[in-house]
């Protein structure tokens, strides 16, 4: 402390939040992160910072972080990566952006879920009764947001069973790969009719061969897919079956808008189907604002950056998008923007859909980096609802609402963690003291206290970050552990898009996402996965949408039981089993997504990894690999995601390779599906492409299923307390239905308007207080006169859009999807809007949320078909606050199997 007293000397003027302990920092936050971002937002304004383990982590809003984006390229996504989803401890990634997950999601990921969408539906449907235990990776991921990234890559080396996945996944899946590319390698330019369709498959065609071990890192990246999909569609899943379950009205609402949708579309939940469910997209957008997270996705501020209202960030701080500014704003939801109401994402002039990149209700980011996964994420959501809500009704079994409680906190009640937490605190503490400066300009959000920094974020970020920016406007600052983060809103994130090239995304992914930690990817900007999930996934998505509803079909059927009723204990655990039972045959085909060991590895990818993303976004980069190694199984899901998808790979390589009479003689029939999309479109020139295909099927799975399993969740607990919605959602797809069959193609999902404004509210009501991470790579100054210092992260916060009352009205804190529907024109919840922020905005929107929402949608559809749900206790789900968000409090729900003349389709 002397040291820093005597030589230290402030290179922000950001203002820090209140509450900071010394040599802790803001540790307050970690309790309620979403309160104290909401009110460090209201005192601050636009961006404030907190203080962690001696390090400052910045907290803008959408309007600074978007500032950075457009004018500032100092703040980097891709830098902030490899500490934000601990790419190369996890999966094996070794480099700090790897674009080829982004790639895979955005060009493959729509068509193929198009061309398999009954395929999609019918699997989902049958696997609702396995549902399996978390792998701790989203608490590695908490950690590697404070923790320094060397030491998480240690820590999961050395004290998780990630290894052990690695030797797995390359036992099981590199044999696979070798036959796929046996099998299909010579095939250029007619796809055999049995080539699998799966995303293996993908990732064999689109992963480069010059790698040796190419086939393990194709595994891996396998890993990495379903690890991201199935962690954040559960959470979502569940958030909206708990807010529905004390609302059986909605409910209802929701089942006459399926009704209504199954009779234009058909009983498949098409994509079409899902679009028109606006109700269910609303609920999904209700409950997505009110519980997300209060800061979003990371960046790293690479050289000094000034905002435009002057707040100075300095080079190397970690900067986070506050989506409180925009989901708790009042200004964009109304006075009563902590209700839950999906009727305001419905409003005339209002309406938005949860898939879409908006500025409402901030879900999957914003930007170019917004996720790539949100169309899948969305559409397994909505899918996920629509099949509870079509045949049961559910509530609580206690007849008690859920509670939401503070989640980020929890793992230091564990000794071990205390000591390690200690640990760092004394030595990340003493760097500070010694070295430490501020550079900028931009406020503080109050209430932080010495050496931890404004802890309070992490108990209601939310609220502190909706808070600050009412106080402090565009952007502020809050500091954790010693480092600052800047949190802007949207425009200063696009002013920093457009004129400052200092904030940049691909450097702050590694920390954002942690791909090094969780799939071993290493590049800091893989372009791969965002160009083929731009190119490939529109093309492919229905199809594979088809084909896997009946799977949803069945295993919906299969885990609620025969009887009329049924009760669900753990409504997240049982979203989690379906969107995985649908989401691993759209990764790897029906054949090998079927494999128990591959299934199991794929379910437990998401479960804990929330907490480990929050922690990353305080702790250092080299904290969280070394946990995600050392302390979870994520090796272990690596090295079995390589060992049972390599073979696969190189099966269908060797089909590729197969003369053209050879193969029609032989009917080989190219797969359609992840897999097979990185194959084709894969660079093969290193010799370890295998091995790197794994890997980004390992991010692009585990990105499907965390985002799907999520919204899915939130939006069926959004609707369980909503007999109406579900009503509504049942008249919609009997309307679908009628017009397009049962089966919910994308023309089907985008005909449901409802349902994809239920999405819409979902994700603005449970919207996290911030969206991705840019990395300021120099010196930035935003328009305001902020300055955001080189290397310093820098978030956008959705909040002010989200939670705003202009744009959502006074009660935009209410669950009303219809506010989306109320708007001139209603953007599908896969569009890039400016009203609702789902899946971030600009060029590094999320390239996955046509996949996304499109499965979710699905989901809902499936469900509110045949299900009437609500919580057994008849009280609505309650959301507690968290680190950089909220959380559904669970409780039990009971689906009511609908009579044969009420059922869609």
């Amino acid at each position: 402390m002397a040291a820093y007293w005597c030589f230290g000397h402030e290179r922000s003027n950001v203002p820090y939040i209140s509450g900071g302990l010394p040599l802790l920092g803001h540790i307050r936050i970690l309790k309620n992160s979403t309160e104290a971002f909401r009110l460090a937002h209201a005192q601050y304004g636009d961006i404030f910072r907190f203080r962690l383990l001696g390090r400052d982590y910045y907290v803008l809003n959408d309007k600074l972080l978007f500032e950075g984006f457009k004018r500032h390229k100092e703040l980097s996504f891709h830098q902030a990566l490899p500490r934000m989803i601990l790419t190369r401890a996890f999966f094996v990634v070794h480099k700090d952006n790897d674009p080829f997950h982004a790639t895979v999601l955005r060009n493959m990921q729509p068509k193929h879920l198009e061309r398999n969408i009954g395929h999609v539906q019918h699997m989902l449907e049958t696997e609702l009764d396995k549902i399996l235990q978390r792998s701790g990776a989203g608490h590695l991921l908490d950690w590697a947001r404070i923790l320094p990234l060397w030491m998480m890559e240690r820590w999961v080396r050395a004290f998780t069973h990630w290894p052990n996945h690695h030797r797995a996944l390359r036992r099981l899946m590199v044999p696979e790969i070798e036959r796929r590319v046996r099998l299909y390698d010579h095939q250029t330019k007619h796809v055999p009719a049995d080539k699998p369709d799966d995303v293996l498959q993908w990732l064999i065609d689109y992963e480069p061969r010059d790698d040796p071990d190419w086939m393990f890192k194709c595994a891996m990246r396998l890993v990495g897919l379903f690890f991201a999909h199935i962690n954040m569609a559960p959470v979502f899943f569940l958030l909206t079956l708990a807010d529905l379950t004390g609302r059986p009205d909605l409910r209802e609402r929701l089942r006459n808008e399926q009704r209504r949708v199954v009779g234009a579309h058909g009983a498949t939940i098409t994509p079409t189907a899902l679009e028109d469910m606006t109700l269910l997209d609303a609920c999904f957008l209700e409950s997505t604002r009110i519980h997300a997270a209060p800061i979003t996705l990371q960046r790293l501020v690479t050289q000094d950056t000034v905002f435009s209202d002057g707040s100075v960030v300095p080079r190397g701080s970690i900067v986070y998008m506050s989506s409180v500014s925009i989901n708790c704003s009042a200004k964009l939801h109304g006075e009563d923007w902590r209700e839950y109401r999906p009727e305001r994402h419905l409003e005339p002039g209002k309406q938005r859909k949860a898939i879409a990149i908006q500025h409402e209700v901030l879900m999957f980011g914003s930007g170019r980096h917004a996720c790539p996964g949100r169309f899948l994420a969305v559409s397994e959501m909505k899918r996920l609802a629509c099949l509870v809500l079509r045949g049961y009704d559910f509530t609580t079994a206690s007849g008690q609402p859920y509670q939401f409680k503070p989640l980020f906190f929890e793992p230091l009640t564990h000794w071990v963690d205390v000591g390690l937490v200690l640990c760092v605190v004394l030595l990340t503490a003493w760097i500070y003291c010694a070295f430490f400066r501020d550079l900028s300009n931009v406020p503080y959000i109050s209430g932080g206290v010495p050496i931890l920094g404004d802890v309070q974020v992490l108990q209601n970020s939310v609220d502190v970050f909706y808070d600050a920016h009412a106080k402090h406007g565009d952007i502020f600052r809050f500091r954790l552990y010693g480092r600052d983060y800047y949190v802007l809103n949207e425009k200063l994130l696009f002013e920093g898009f457009k004129k400052n090239k200092e904030l940049s995304f691909p450097r702050a992914l590694p920390r954002m996402s942690l791909t090094k930690a969780f799939f071993g990817l290493d590049e800091e900007s893989d372009r791969f996965h965002v160009d083929m999930l731009r190119t490939v996934l529109p093309k492919q998505l229905g199809a594979v949408m088809e084909r896997i509803q009946r799977v949803l079909e069945d295993k919906f059927h299969e885990t609620l039981g025969a009887s009329e009723t049924h009760t669900i204990e753990e409504p997240y655990k049982w979203c989690l089993y379906i969107v995985s039972s649908g989401i691993s045959q759209f990764l790897v085909g029906p054949e090998l997504g079927s494999s128990p060991e591959l299934f199991r590895t794929f379910v437990s990818l998401p479960i804990g990894a929330n907490a480990l993303f929050d922690w990353a976004r305080v702790l250092p980069l080299w904290v969280m690999n070394l946990w995600v190694n050392m302390l979870t199984s994520w090796p272990t899901y690596r090295e079995t995601v390589r060992r049972l998808v390599v073979p696969e790979i190189q099966r269908r390589v060797k089909l590729e390779q197969m003369p053209q009479e050879a193969a029609a003689a032989g009917a080989v029939e190219k797969p359609n599906d992840v897999l097979q999309w990185l194959l084709d479109i894969g660079p093969r020139d290193d010799p370890n492409w295998m091995t790197k295909c794994t890997q980004r099927l390992l991010g692009l799975s585990f990105a499907s299923m965390h985002t799907t399993t999520h919204f899915f969740h939130l939006m069926m607990t959004d609707l369980a307390s909503r007999p109406d919605i579900r009503a509504a959602l049942r008249d919609e797809q009997r309307r679908v239905v009628a017009s397009h069959g049962a089966i919910m193609i994308p023309a089907a999902l985008d005909a449901m308007t409802l349902l994809d404004a239920c999405f819409l509210e979902t994700a603005r009501v449970h919207s996290h207080p911030t969206f991705t991470q840019r990395l300021a790579v120099q010196d930035a100054v935003f328009s305001n006169g902020a300055r955001v210092p080189k290397g310093s992260t820098v978030y956008m916060s959705p909040l002010t859009i989200n939670f705003s009352a202009s744009l959502h009205g006074n009660d935009w804190r209410d669950y009303r999807p219809q506010r989306h529907l109320e708007q001139k024109k209603h953007r599908k919840s896969t569009a890039i809007q400016h009203q609702v922020l789902v899946f971030g905005s600009g060029r590094h929107a999320c390239p996955g949320r046509f996949l996304a929402v499109s499965e979710i949608k699905r989901l809902a559809c499936l469900l509110v078909r045949s299900y009437d749900f609500t919580t057994l206790s008849g009280k609505p789900f309650q959301s507690k606050a968290m680190f950089f968000g909220s959380q559904v409090v669970d409780q039990p729900i009971v689906f009511t199997r609908l009579s044969p003349k009420e059922r869609i389709g």
